[in-house]
């Protein structure tokens, strides 16, 4: 049971009643942020802008996402990845080996070992050069996969600080994803 009462369209203010009911699909932990009603609509752009306009690789993203839900014991942010990122491309067999906690193996290219080994760093708050320069990605992208880890971290977070309660995979298709 969460610790806090869910907020819903009828007990929220007009601009947060609008703000959830613009939302593609019930995600529950939003329900919970709504209480902090300035912080609302920000946190709903910044997680927009990460799922639908970085030039990151969705792919890379969530690979990113579900490590950084690993590493921090957020369930229900795992399970809403999971489908978002079999939406995107990456493979069952990748998300059974980040669920485990492997972040190298013949599922993953180099690529994504780099973004994983990064992502590894990030959460832990312990980069270093190597690490770093091995991601080998653009300055944009780079900087675009901080973010979504530092998000999803800080998400990671509230969600267990909160104890949001279990809930399927929100339903969301590839192109809402993209709005």
């Amino acid at each position: 049971m969460a610790r806090l009462p869910y907020v819903t369209p009828d007990n929220a203010s007009e601009p947060v009643a609008d703000a959830l009911r613009a939302m593609p699909a019930e995600v529950g932990i939003v329900h919970l942020i709504a209480h902090a009603e300035t912080c609302l609509r920000p946190f709903l752009r910044l997680g927009q802008a990460i799922l639908t306009a970085q030039q990151l690789d969705p792919d890379l993203r969530e690979l990113a996402i579900l490590r950084t839900a690993q590493l921090t014991g957020a369930e229900y942010q795992a399970v809403q990845h999971e489908r978002i990122g079999l939406l995107v491309g990456v493979t069952g067999q990748q998300i059974e080996a980040v669920r485990a906690g492997r972040v190298a193996g013949p599922e993953f290219t180099e690529g994504q070992e780099r973004v994983l080994a990064f992502t590894t760093a990030v959460v832990a708050g312990d980069m270093d050069d190597a690490t770093f320069a091995g991601l080998d990605l653009p300055p944009r992208e780079t900087m675009e996969l901080i973010l979504a880890v530092g998000f999803y971290l800080m998400l990671g977070r509230v969600m267990n600080a909160v104890d949001v309660d279990p809930e399927p995979a929100a339903e969301v298709s590839i192109e809402e994803l993209r709005r």
